[in-house]
């Protein structure tokens, strides 16, 4: 079986380099190479064999594997940006704690696995892929979860507390969903017990950092 073959393409594109279908394509097939093999192991004959695009045709489009990958990846955190940003504009009174972010988190990574393991994958290493404007595409979203959710980290407005608070989220809804509910099943019960347990505990080290 294929695992590519009913890939969904992400919504976002970045405009640098285009909106055309072939370049959705080879950044919807990376992606899904990403989430599989890691970044280490996606290399430009691996997106050339899986795409079937030749090296010329990604080369016109990107440049190079880099930009492959930091555009993918760059593809996948604002998917979930726009899917936080959508459940905050939408389910306005049912968004009232980091509870309730941590669990939109986990339903995301339920619907879209590739994109939340690239995600992850970079959480676990930002070396891998360099992206230095990464926690300044985040702030005006963590910016209004957090004064939604949790005033604490607003005020705290050293960007590094906001982006450290959110990777824990993150992580945690990773291996919630991927560990913990494919072992036991998913509850709401459980989730709200694995988050009072492990979670809170996190933030609130988290909130008690300096702030320089």
């Amino acid at each position: 079986m294929n695992p590519l073959k009913n890939l969904i393409m992400p919504n976002q594109y970045i405009n640098n380099y285009g909106n055309s279908k072939s370049a959705n394509f080879i950044i919807g097939h990376t992606i899904a190479l990403i989430s599989m093999y890691g970044y280490d192991h996606v290399t430009l004959p691996l997106i050339c064999f899986t795409t079937k695009c030749s090296k010329s045709t990604i080369m016109s489009k990107f440049g190079g594997l880099k930009n492959v990958l930091q555009v993918s990846l760059i593809t996948c955190l604002d998917d979930l940006v726009d899917n936080l940003k959508r459940q905050l504009r939408t389910n306005d009174t049912l968004i009232t704690s980091l509870m309730d972010i941590w669990h939109q988190i986990n339903i995301y990574n339920f619907n879209h696995t590739h994109e939340a393991n690239v995600l992850i994958q970079y959480l676990r290493n930002p070396g891998v892929v360099a992206i230095p404007d990464l926690k300044m595409r985040l702030n005006v979203l963590l910016k209004q979860a957090f004064d939604k959710t949790e005033k604490n980290l607003t005020e705290k407005s050293n960007p590094e507390i906001r982006f450290l608070a959110f990777m824990s989220l993150c992580q945690s809804a990773n291996y919630f969903t991927q560990k913990v509910c494919k072992s036991s099943g998913f509850t709401d019960i459980k989730e709200n017990e694995y988050y009072d347990k492990h979670i809170a505990p996190e933030i609130e080290k988290i909130l008690a950092l300096p702030v320089y």
